[in-house]
């Protein structure tokens, strides 16, 4: 019975250290960002760059999306995968003067007036 116990300690404490070293690489590479493609598609440039890091105040950019609008058009939800993706790339480069609203769910005709103004 004692070995019992002993060995799902061992399976608990191995599942936990698994876990954390998890979570501490997840957070290390979080900052870490590799493009491979031969344009680098996927890369700011340093102009970009240096405009996002020489801001001193604060920017809010509004990402507006509808998955529900875009169900049956797949370009649609790739392209606003890679403007997401775009837009937490300039947060990650504004060092903490970029922040992003993502809005999804919007149906009423007050919404989009209010976006008119």
């Amino acid at each position: 019975m004692k070995r019992n116990i002993s060995f799902v300690a061992a399976i608990i404490i191995i599942l936990l250290i698994f876990m954390l070293s998890n979570m501490i690489v997840r957070a290390a590479l979080d900052r870490w960002r590799f493009d491979f493609t031969d344009e680098k598609v996927y890369s700011l440039s340093e102009g970009t760059k240096n405009i996002l890091q020489d801001i001193k105040g604060h920017i809010t950019l509004k990402f507006y999306y509808s998955k529900k609008e875009a169900v049956g058009i797949p370009f649609l939800k790739n392209y606003a995968d890679r403007v997401r993706d775009l837009l937490n790339e300039y947060k990650l480069a504004g060092d903490g003067h970029i922040v992003i609203e993502f809005y999804e769910h919007f149906s009423n005709q007050g919404f989009f007036d209010s976006l008119v103004r």
